[in-house]
């Protein structure tokens, strides 16, 4: 069974879409990323690249010691 599911969006949103289409492949796909990630829950873990893992940890450490 074929369902269709129809989602609201808001004018501002729309706008920022069509703004996006107009970017390169690669911009959107970034923005596309950026989007999901402020989109899931702020509980969510988020799996980081081991390649990313000392630069995030010490962004961590900076953020701390501005508490």
């Amino acid at each position: 069974m074929n369902r269709v599911i129809l989602c609201a969006m808001t004018k501002l949103l729309e706008k920022a879409l069509e703004a996006v289409r107009q970017l390169p492949p690669d911009s959107q796909d970034q923005i596309a990323r950026a989007m999901l990630t402020l989109g899931r829950r702020s509980d969510a873990l988020e799996e980081i690249d081991p390649a990313h893992l000392p630069d995030v940890l010490e962004s961590l450490a900076q953020a701390s010691k501005r508490r």
